[in-house]
């Protein structure tokens, strides 16, 4: 227990020397990967984070394109919420996800229809980095330490993941 309460400690402050969005901003492509099992397949992928109004909202558009198919576009708004590091990813439509800045990462979490997804968007050398992973809900195991302190810990296994290192577009 007090590991777990130094490595929040930790982890609380490093979020303090965040520096968003110094590196991030432009316009990016890749190819992303869709896995689900044992089946993958790929897609065309264009991001783009621009800034909109100074250190508090950007532009936050990815467009997927598939073959024979017209692109799906995800164009969404990050704003900051308070504190330097925390965030939330307007969908335009009421929808609403918190975004957490830990290192070099945003981070969210959340659930629809009984499905839980998680994604990050890293900064790293050579561009950014999205993965976004999920599965259902109701998908669970429920285990327990079976001593005095009784713990239980609920599993939720991943069904899918999505995802693509983003290059910068010149």
């Amino acid at each position: 227990m007090r590991l777990t309460f130094l490595f929040l400690f930790v982890s609380i402050s490093s979020l303090f020397s965040q520096a968003f969005p110094e590196g991030w901003l432009g316009k990016y492509s890749g190819t992303m990967e869709i896995i689900n099992g044992m089946n993958k397949q790929e897609v065309a992928v264009d991001f783009e984070l621009l800034e909109l109004k100074k250190d508090s909202l950007w532009s936050y558009k990815m467009t997927y394109k598939t073959p024979n198919q017209a692109p799906l576009v995800k164009d969404y708004l990050l704003q900051r919420s308070g504190a330097a590091w925390t965030f939330v990813i307007d969908e335009k439509d009421g929808i609403q996800i918190d975004v957490r800045l830990m290192g070099n990462v945003l981070y969210d979490f959340y659930e629809v229809n009984g499905m839980f997804f998680t994604s990050r968007l890293s900064k790293e050398k050579k561009g950014l980095f999205f993965e976004l992973m999920g599965g259902m809900k109701s998908d669970f195991r429920k285990t327990t330490t079976g001593i005095s302190e009784i713990t239980e810990v609920y599993s939720y296994p991943p069904a899918f993941v999505q995802r693509v290192q983003l290059k910068k577009i010149n």
